[in-house]
């Protein structure tokens, strides 16, 4: 699994929200952060049924934003969640690193906007 993005998939959000891209993307990272503090809490808790809804959120909402890799690694996170496995650390920390990246590219884009 790779940390695909989407640039055709970014710049037509742009290009179709315009000036409420900036608050899309504001809107993203915030909730981006509050969900993998809620996979890594569920992580920590051994609570697999909070690791999954988490991961769901986050994983539809970076796709969203054209973070495919973020989305699909959520995604991986959320049907092992859902199958009962807690065990996530090592994916946490890679889907970590995959939205950090997708959001310093948002903030890019959000910036020049």
């Amino acid at each position: 699994m790779d940390n695909t993005i989407n640039f055709q998939s970014i710049e037509s959000i742009q290009s179709m929200l315009e000036d409420k891209f900036p608050e899309i993307v504001e809107t993203y990272e915030r909730n981006a952060k509050k969900y993998l503090e809620e996979i890594y809490s569920g992580i920590e808790a051994g609570n697999a049924e909070q690791i999954r809804s988490a991961a769901h959120s986050l994983k539809s909402s970076s796709r969203m934003m054209g973070l495919e890799g973020a989305g699909d690694l959520s995604e991986s996170i959320e049907v092992s969640a859902k199958e009962g496995d807690c065990r996530q650390s090592e994916r946490f920390e890679i889907l970590s690193q995959y939205i950090n990246e997708g959001m310093a590219i948002l903030i890019s884009k959000k910036n020049k906007a």
